[in-house]
C-alpha cells in the first residue's frame, strides 16, 4: 500500500511545499465547496465521553467552544435524553459542529439489560443490541467474538446487519429534536483489530463468514469486511443525504486515499504513532515524500459543510527536568497543536488523559494564514496574519519530535526548546 517515491518526486515536492502550492499529487476528492483548510485559521475540536448536563450554562460553553464536538450519540438519542441538547450548544456556538459518536462492528453486552421495561427498549443504545442481536460474530472454535471486553463484534460482512444498524441510526436522526451535524465512526480499519486483553481467554481465531479459517488468512473475508465498511459510510449518506457529516476513527482512512474520499475527516488517535511507520513518525507526518503525508491526506476528504477535518489527537502527557532543573508537564496536544497550525488540520486536547474535554492553556489568535509553509532543511515555518510558527526537528520522533516557537503579536508566547520552554 505504501508507494516508495523517487528522490527526484521528494525534492519537487518539497519545493512545493516551500512555495505553498499543492504538495501532493494524490488524488483529491474535495468537491469544491468549502473552506480550503490551507486558508483558514486554526480549528479546534472537543471531543467528551463523560457527563453532560445539559442543564448547566457553565460546561455547554465549555463544550461549544470548538469548531467540532463529538460526545456519544447516546446523550442525543436515549430514554432520557434533553431534546434541547443540540439548541442549547448551538446557542453558545451556531457554527459548532456536533457529531454523535457511533459504534462500526460492536454492541456492549450490558446493552442487553434484562431488567429493563421492554418500553424503554425502543431507545438507543438497547434498541441497537436488539437489532443486531442476530448478528453476532464467533471464532474459529465456537467461541463469541469479542474485540475489547464487553464488546461482542457485530458481523458488518452480512448486508442484513448493515441494514438493522444504519435504518437505527438514521431513525433516531430523524426522530430526534436533536438534529446532529453528523457522526463519528469507531471505527473503519484494514482488518480486525482485537484488544490484548481480549485474545488472552478467547478461544480460537476470528471467522465472521464460519468457515473456519481464520479472518486474518481469509482474503474472500478481508475483501467483504473492506467493502462492508464503505457499504455503511454510503448508506448512511444515502438515509441522511450528502451535508451530513461523516469523521472516520481508525487507520483506514489515514492510510487509503479512496476510502478517506467517501467522509469528511479522519480522526488520528494517539497521532502520529499509528498510521506513520518506518521512520520517525513525526517526520514522515510532514514529509512530502511520504504518500500520506498530512499535507496531501488534508486534501483526500470531501469539502462540505465545513470540511474536511482531519484531528490530531494524543490523550497523554510526557514529563521531564526542564533547565531549571523543575518537573515540567506537557501534553502533546502541545506538538499537535504546531503540526494543525502548520498542514490546516484539527486539534484537540484532553483532560487526564481520557477522553474528557479540555482546552489549552495557551490560547492562540494568529488569524488567517499568509500562505503555506516554508522548509528550510529541518526547519518548517509559516506566516499568519498576527504571527509565526515555527516548527524545528529534533529526531523527529515520538515523543519530543521537535522543538517549536510560536509568536504572536511580536511575542514568543509559547516556545520549546528542549528543555527550556515558554511559558
Amino acid at each position: 500500500m505504501i508507494r516508495i517515491l523517487s528522490a527526484l518526486l521528494a525534492a519537487c515536492c518539497a519545493l512545493c511545499l516551500g512555495l505553498g502550492c499543492a504538495e501532493s499529487t494524490s488524488p483529491s476528492s474535495g468537491d469544491g465547496a468549502g473552506v480550503d483548510p490551507r486558508d483558514r485559521p486554526l480549528s479546534m475540536a472537543i471531543i467528551h465521553f463523560g457527563p453532560v448536563d445539559f442543564d448547566d450554562p457553565q460546561q455547554l460553553a465549555e463544550l461549544a467552544r470548538a469548531d467540532v464536538l463529538i460526545l456519544s450519540a447516546e446523550h442525543f438519542w436515549k430514554r432520557t435524553a434533553d431534546p434541547q441538547a443540540v439548541a442549547k450548544l448551538k446557542a453558545f456556538n451556531p457554527q459548532l459542529k456536533v457529531l454523535g459518536y457511533v459504534n462500526v462492528k460492536h454492541v456492549r453486552t450490558d446493552w442487553a439489560a434484562p431488567e429493563m421495561p421492554p418500553e424503554w427498549r425502543a431507545y438507543y443504545p438497547y434498541d441497537l443490541y436488539d437489532a443486531t442481536l442476530g448478528y453476532w460474530s464467533w471464532t474459529t472454535e465456537g467461541d463469541t467474538l469479542l474485540d475489547f471486553p464487553s464488546c461482542v463484534v457485530i458481523n458488518i460482512t452480512n448486508p442484513a446487519c448493515r441494514r438493522a444498524m444504519l435504518d437505527n441510526y438514521a431513525s433516531h436522526h430523524r426522530n430526534s429534536n436533536n438534529k446532529l451535524d453528523g457522526v463519528y465512526w469507531d471505527y473503519f480499519s484494514p482488518t480486525l483489530w482485537i484488544h490484548p486483553d481480549v485474545q488472552v481467554d478467547m478461544h480460537g481465531e476470528p471467522d465472521l463468514d464460519g468457515d473456519g479459517i481464520s479472518h486474518f488468512e481469509d482474503a474472500d473475508e478481508l475483501a467483504a469486511w473492506q467493502a462492508a465498511q464503505v457499504d455503511l459510510v454510503q448508506g448512511l449518506r444515502w438515509r441522511l443525504g450528502q451535508d451530513f457529516i461523516q469523521v472516520f476513527n481508525g487507520t483506514r482512512a489515514a492510510l487509503d486515499s479512496s476510502f478517506a474520499a467517501l467522509g469528511d475527516g479522519m480522526f488520528y488517535e494517539l497521532f502520529p504513532t499509528l498510521p506513520f511507520h518506518g521512520g520517525p513518525q513525526m517526520e514522515l507526518a510532514l514529509d512530502p515524500a511520504q504518500y500520506n503525508n498530512l499535507f496531501a491526506a488534508r486534501n483526500w476528504p470531501r469539502r462540505r459543510n465545513g470540511g474536511p477535518w482531519l484531528i490530531l489527537s494524543h490523550r497523554n502527557e510526557i514529563a521531564f527536568l526542564d533547565d531549571q532543573n523543575q518537573l515540567y508537564r506537557m501534553k502533546f496536544a502541545e506538538f499537535n497543536r504546531v503540526v494543525a497550525l502548520l498542514t490546516g488540520c484539527t486539534a484537540v486536547y484532553h483532560r487526564e488523559e481520557q477522553y474528557l474535554a479540555s482546552w489549552p492553556e495557551v490560547e492562540l489568535d494568529l488569524g488567517n494564514p499568509l500562505g503555506g509553509v516554508t522548509r528550510e532543511d529541518r526547519v518548517l515555518t509559516r506566516e499568519f496574519e498576527r504571527g509565526r510558527v515555527t516548527l524545528t526537528f529534533t529526531n523527529g520522533e515520538w515523543p519530543l519530535p521537535f522543538d517549536f516557537e510560536i509568536v504572536q503579536d511580536r511575542q514568543v508566547v509559547q516556545a520549546l526548546h528542549f528543555p527550556a520552554h515558554v511559558p
